[in-house]
């Protein structure tokens, strides 16, 4: 027995069959055997069964709020017992920091916050108080209790996702403030479909730029992976993919993936972590065909990812060891006990926990331009040398998208195409796209010929930044007006 509690992920209460049908009881009544069932009370109620069915497949909300109604009902007719109450969120967060987000139901404690915060202009009179305890380059993040487990597959607790919602990006994202508008994040654009069944699909195509901390390149067997074994192998981070019916690889950058009948939480659930194949697999193993399952010795809660340099993911942030003996290491190294000795994943109260933004596009020896992150941002894109002159993936996207109407498309490709080779205005490049496109930082041999623009552009042609939604004519709620 121990203390917990669960808190929903989305905007609908769909908890209620993850939680109470049997089929996540493990084998107990006629559900499917698990280490961790999510049923962790064995509830087995036939007409709570048939109403949380019923919620966990309805195509629209009308639909979806008879049926939990249904099961609330059901639910309260027999002698099932889990304490719940409301929790009044009250989160402080300093005033020198600015661009923190204030989530629904979460207050500032969400991805976004992480990703947007920086110092701003208030100066506290206490200097205690002083964004990044002075340094304007570090962003402290306090939490309420330390960790024991950053293995994804065994991760429990609010603060421990915290943690990895930094180090693992996840394929769809939700808005903060609006949590039903749900939009492409590693992808670039995903249409639905239902097929004869009844069943529904969502065809994804993802980014070009997706790269993992370690240098490894993204592609859709990694999703495939992620997504089938979190739904078999992890109880919380993959407890809302149980009805994930199966995912199908196109291509290295598409991918089907289905689900059983229709939900409007679907898309919501697609919010889930992805993780690498090249880590995480168990090697030879082609258990789901072309991918295979994880690597039993490390899905076991004895394993800590930290100490064995595998906390590696594709957020914005890395884990990157601060140790002399293996300064820089990725993956490792980033956790200092109370006594400033080398720690895990089982962080105590008073221990820290020191992230290093993902943007390796300087370190010495790279020659990869997307070793970042995939939304990146840095004002100085196109200024210096190599491939750091390309850190800064939200400019170089706004760069590629040359009539700022929020997608690159072949007509923003066919303009720089047609200033190929050009060293001056000419022919079908004008002085003002000859103008547009040249960037002397990525030919130094010759500064004034456009040429390695137009590979810059091709590697972004079809990225959006809030596909389905448009962006800048809106879509969004609170989405701020792009300004290119």
């Amino acid at each position: 027995m121990y203390t917990y509690g669960y808190g929903l992920g989305g905007p609908y209460p769909d908890h209620m069959f993850g939680l109470y049908n049997c089929i996540g009881a493990s084998d107990y009544c006629g559900g499917v055997q698990s280490g961790q069932p999510d049923n962790a009370q064995f509830t087995c109620y036939p007409a709570l069964d048939a109403a949380t069915s019923a919620a966990a497949t309805a195509p629209d909300v009308a639909t979806f709020t008879t049926a939990t109604v249904n099961a609330f009902n059901a639910f309260g007719q027999a002698a099932i017992d889990i304490p719940v109450f409301t929790a009044a969120i009250r989160i402080a967060a300093l005033r020198s920091a600015d661009g923190i987000v204030n989530a629904l139901g979460f207050s500032y404690t969400n991805a976004a916050t992480m990703q947007f915060a920086h110092k701003g202009t208030y100066t506290p009179s206490n200097s205690a108080y002083a964004f990044g305890g002075g340094d304007p380059n570090t962003l402290r993040w306090g939490q309420a209790s330390g960790t024991s487990q950053l293995n994804v597959f065994n991760v429990q607790t609010v603060w421990e996702f915290n943690v990895l919602g930094e180090v693992y990006d996840t394929l769809f994202s939700l808005n903060p403030v609006a949590p039903g508008q749900v939009f492409c994040w590693m992808c670039e654009s995903f249409s639905t479909s239902v097929d004869g069944s009844g069943n529904q699909h969502f065809l994804v195509e993802l980014r070009q730029n997706l790269r993992w901390q370690d240098g490894a390149v993204i592609d859709a067997k990694d999703v495939k992976f992620s997504l089938l074994n979190l739904r078999d192998f992890s109880a919380n981070a993959g407890g809302a993919l149980f009805n994930l019916l199966g995912v199908t690889v196109l291509s290295n950058t598409t991918l089907d993936i289905s689900f059983i009948g229709q939900s409007i939480s679907y898309p919501v659930d697609l919010a889930a972590f992805i993780i690498p194949r090249h880590i995480w697999e168990l090697s030879g193993n082609t258990f789901y065909g072309d991918v295979g399952i994880v690597d039993p010795a490390k899905s076991d809660s004895s394993y800590d990812p930290v100490q064995q340099g595998t906390f590696i993911g594709s957020g914005q942030f890395a884990c990157v060891s601060v140790f002399a003996s293996d300064l820089g290491k990725v993956g490792t190294g980033c956790i200092k006990n109370s006594d400033g000795s080398r720690g895990g994943q089982a962080i105590g109260a008073s221990g820290t926990m020191l992230l290093q933004a993902f943007d390796f596009t300087a370190n010495p020896g790279n020659t990869d331009p997307f070793l970042q992150y995939m939304r990146s941002y840095n004002s100085a894109w196109g200024t210096g040398s190599g491939t750091a002159a390309q850190s800064g993936q939200f400019q170089e996207w706004s760069y590629a998208d040359q009539n700022n109407d929020g997608v690159v498309t072949v007509s923003d490709l066919a303009s720089v195409a047609a200033c190929f080779g050009a060293s001056a205005p000419g022919g079908s490049c004008s002085s003002l796209a000859y103008s547009y496109w040249l960037r002397s930082a990525f030919h130094t041999g010759s500064p004034s010929t456009i040429g390695s623009e137009v590979t810059i552009v091709a590697s972004h042609l079809d990225d959006t930044y809030t596909s389905p939604f448009s962006w800048p004519s809106g879509g969004l709620t609170n989405l701020t007006p792009f300004t290119p």
